[in-house]
This record gives C-alpha cells, sequence and structure tokens, in this order.
C-alpha cells in the first residue's frame, strides 16, 4: 500500500469515527434540552440521566469513586432548581403542572 493508499484509509476511518461519536451524541441527547460537559476522565466514571417534557424536568449524575463534583439542574414553567455542587450524586426535580418551557442538564467538575 502507498503512503497515499494509508492516509486516504485514515482519512475515511477518522471521518467514519467523528460520524458515529456525532450521531451516538444526538441520539444520547434526545429531545431533552441542556448538555451534560465532561472531560474523556471523567466520562469513564460519572454518569447523568435527563428527562425534560410538559410534565417535568429531572436530572440526576453521579460521580461514584471519582474525584469529581456534579451539579444537575432542572427548569420547567415558572420553576427553576439547582442541586449544588455534590461528590457522589447529584439532582434536581422541578415540576409546575403542565408547562411549555423545560430543560434538564448535568455538569461535571
Amino acid at each position: 500500500m502507498s503512503t497515499a493508499q494509508t492516509n486516504g484509509l485514515a482519512a475515511r476511518l477518522s471521518r467514519r469515527a467523528g460520524t458515529a461519536l456525532a450521531t451516538a451524541g444526538l441520539v444520547a441527547g434526545g429531545t431533552v434540552a441542556g448538555l451534560a460537559v465532561a472531560s474523556p476522565a471523567q466520562a469513564a466514571c460519572a454518569s447523568d440521566y435527563r428527562y425534560a417534557s410538559i410534565y417535568y424536568s429531572y436530572a440526576e449524575a453521579h460521580t461514584e469513586d471519582c474525584s469529581y463534583w456534579s451539579n444537575s439542574y432542572a427548569h420547567h414553567g415558572g420553576v427553576s432548581i439547582w442541586s449544588g455542587w455534590y461528590s457522589g450524586w447529584s439532582w434536581a426535580r422541578a415540576d409546575d403542572g403542565l408547562a411549555l418551557s423545560y430543560s434538564a442538564a448535568n455538569y461535571f467538575s
């Protein structure tokens, strides 16, 4: 295989990997407004769950056995809740009846 062929193959594989990661990110994001921000090291030991709809919003983050902290946020109608920064586990739930304005997010540090 020539150098040009090797470089072309590497470029195609890199593009495919980038597309797969972008697709996975879109699928994981679902319909929830908000984004969990975590470095690759945090992603290995941190997990998050987010749900937001016209009924209620909920965010939960776990960082067990890690030295990271998490902060959960839920917004629903006129109610906004921040959990504060916690090591191990954080969560926030907001419910303002039926509401068209809602979001949920988890942040890691």
